[in-house]
């Protein structure tokens, strides 16, 4: 009987120290920063790191004079500091759109100037990866960017158009209330 106990006490705390230990999923903004970094340092395999596959995948086949111009040239247009400005999340939480702005240089002239960023994140295998990037110095480009919201479902069309014009959703609401809304 204290053998079971104490297999039972050891197996808990084995639980317990596993759930504790267990590295919480990081926020979309937290794994972009590591790619920035990454990037900014033009560290290719810490940024594949934050890749899902089908990137990845793109790179391995290369050439490495390639993959070393391409981190290059996205370095060169990523700004070398950014803020995050907004998040959406799709409704089913495996896509999420960030917006940026950073202080970067124009392509062209070398001249320090606000770029807008939109940054497109996919969740693999439980984790945040940086999908696509996207910066520009005009800031309708990225209002450009946003992805049209996700189609209603048929019930949820039908619903609407059967709706009691009456209804009105309220935080709390009367029985009454209730009944024009069905």
């Amino acid at each position: 009987m204290k053998l079971r106990n104490s297999i039972r006490t050891l197996a808990a705390a084995a639980l317990f120290a596993l759930a504790q230990g267990a590295p919480a999923q990081e926020p979309p903004e937290a794994v972009y920063a590591k790619f920035h970094r990454a990037l900014a340092a033009g560290n290719l395999d810490e940024m594949l790191k934050y890749a899902p596959a089908a990137r990845r995948a793109e790179l391995a086949g290369m050439p490495a004079a390639q993959k070393q111009a391409t981190v290059e040239f996205m370095a060169r247009l990523a700004p070398k500091n950014h803020a995050i400005t907004g998040k959406q999340v799709s409704p089913d939480g495996n896509r999420a759109t960030l917006r940026a702005t950073g202080t970067g240089t124009a392509l062209l002239n070398s001249k320090p100037e606000t770029q807008y960023g939109t940054i497109a994140m996919v969740k693999e295998g439980g984790e945040w990866k940086v999908d696509q990037t996207s910066w520009d110095n005009n800031p309708k480009a990225q209002a450009a960017t946003v992805p049209a919201p996700a189609p209603r479902s048929a019930e949820s069309k039908r619903r609407a158009e059967t709706r009691n014009p009456d209804c009105v959703i309220k935080p709390v609401m009367t029985d009454e209330d209730r009944a024009k809304c069905r």
